[in-house]
C-alpha cells in the first residue's frame, strides 16, 4: 500500500465539517425560489464568456447567471455543497487559469452571496495561477461541507481541504507525481457508510489512470486503483454517489482525451468492514465509441427514486448532456449550451445530495 497522505495543518480549526462545458449541477427545491429538484447548471469553460445556464432536467432553459466579468474567458468550475450550514446545498464557483485561487459561494436558496458567514475561501495561500478543480463534502459529519480543491495545472499536483467557515487549511497533499501537470480532479462522498465524506482524486492530463481515496478527516491515504489501462495519460475525471441504493457511495470515472468515452463504476463489496477496496462493477459508453475527446461526469439524484443518476457531457464536442441510471441506461439527453460550442467539460450536481 502506498504511504501517500495529507499533511495535516496542526493549527486548523475544525469547526465544520461541480466544465470548458465546466459544470453541470442540479439545484434542490428550496423555499422562496423558482427551482425544482433536478435543475441543471451548465457553465462554459475556456475561451467563452462565463455565462452559467440553469436548465430543467429535460434541458429547458430557466435562467442565466453571470458570476464573473464577461471579459474573463479562462473557464468556470462549479461544485455543490452546503457550505453555509443552513440545510440547502450552495453553489461553489472558481475561475480557471490565469486567476487567483479563490472559491466563491452563492447561497443555494437565493443564488446570491451568503448574507452570513464567509462568501469565499482562498486556496494554496493565493499563490497559484493555474486555476482550480473544486468539490465539496462534509468530511467530519457536522452538517457543514468543507471545500475540496485540486490544482488546475502546473508542476504541483496538490489537493487541499478547506474549512468553509474559517478558511483554515484542514489538510493538503501532493496527490500525484510531478509528471502530472494537468492538475487534480476532485470529488467527495461517503464511501464507507460512516456519515463522513472521503476525498477522491483523479489525475489531470499527463498523469496516469490512478484514482486515489483519502480519509477526509485525517488525510491518510486509504486506497487506489487504475480506472483505465496502465499506460493511459489523458486524465481521469471522478464523481461519487450512491447509484445502486446500497447505502454507500460508488466511485464513477470518465476518461479524458485519447480513450473511448466509457464511464466506469467502482464499488467496494464490503464497505462497512475495515478498509476500502474497489472493483469495477459496470462500464458503458456515454457517446459513440469512436469519440476520443474526453468526457466529464457527475452524479446526483435527479428524480424521486432512491438511486442517483449519472450525468455526462463531452469535451471538445457538441455539448450534449446525457443522463443515465446506475446501470448505464440512457434516461434523457439535450444540448447544454449553444450547438456551436466546442469546449472542454466538467460536471457537478445540486440534486438530492448523494451519500
Amino acid at each position: 500500500m502506498q504511504s501517500t497522505q495529507f499533511r495535516v495543518n496542526r493549527y486548523a480549526v475544525c469547526l465544520t465539517s461541480l466544465l470548458a462545458v465546466q459544470a453541470v449541477a442540479t439545484l434542490p427545491a428550496v423555499g422562496g425560489n423558482a427551482f425544482s429538484e433536478g435543475t441543471l447548471v451548465v457553465s462554459p469553460g475556456k475561451g467563452t464568456p462565463p455565462a452559467v445556464r440553469l436548465l430543467g432536467s429535460d434541458g429547458t432553459r430557466i435562467r442565466t447567471l453571470s458570476p464573473f466579468n464577461r471579459t474573463f474567458q479562462g473557464g468556470v468550475q462549479v461544485a455543490v455543497g452546503d457550505v453555509t450550514g443552513d440545510g440547502y446545498p450552495d453553489m461553489l464557483l472558481t475561475r480557471g487559469a490565469p486567476s487567483t485561487p479563490i472559491v466563491e459561494f452563492l447561497d443555494g436558496e437565493t443564488l446570491e452571496p451568503p448574507r452570513r458567514g464567509r462568501q469565499s475561501v482562498t486556496a494554496f495561500d493565493g499563490e497559484i495561477r493555474h486555476g482550480l478543480y473544486v468539490a465539496a463534502g462534509d468530511v467530519d459529519g457536522d452538517g457543514r461541507a468543507e471545500v475540496i480543491v485540486g490544482t488546475g495545472g502546473g508542476p504541483e499536483p496538490l489537493v487541499q481541504v478547506l474549512d468553509s467557515l474559517t478558511n483554515e487549511v484542514i489538510a493538503e497533499a501532493r496527490a500525484y507525481g510531478s509528471s502530472t501537470r494537468g492538475g487534480v480532479f476532485v470529488a467527495a462522498g461517503d464511501l464507507d457508510g460512516d456519515g463522513k465524506a472521503e476525498v477522491v482524486t483523479g489525475s489531470g492530463q499527463g498523469g496516469g489512470p490512478k484514482v486515489k481515496v483519502f480519509d477526509g478527516r485525517t488525510g491518510l491515504f486509504i486506497t487506489s486503483f487504475d480506472a483505465y489501462r496502465a499506460s493511459y495519460r489523458g486524465g481521469i475525471r471522478v464523481a461519487v454517489g450512491d447509484v445502486n441504493n446500497d447505502g454507500v457511495a460508488e466511485i464513477i470515472t470518465s476518461p479524458g482525451p485519447g480513450l473511448a468515452p466509457n464511464i466506469r463504476i467502482f464499488s467496494d463489496p464490503m464497505p462497512r468492514t475495515d478498509g476500502l477496496s474497489f472493483t469495477r462493477t459496470a462500464s458503458f459508453p456515454a457517446y459513440d465509441t469512436a469519440f476520443r475527446g474526453g468526457v466529464s461526469v457527475a452524479v446526483a439524484n435527479l428524480d424521486d427514486d432512491p438511486e442517483a443518476e449519472i450525468v455526462t457531457v463531452p469535451v471538445n464536442s457538441r455539448p450534449v448532456v446525457k443522463v443515465f441510471d446506475g446501470a448505464g441506461a440512457l434516461q434523457t439527453s439535450f444540448l447544454g449550451l449553444d450547438r456551436r460550442f466546442r469546449g472542454s467539460a466538467t460536471l457537478a450536481i445540486f440534486g438530492r445530495s448523494p451519500r
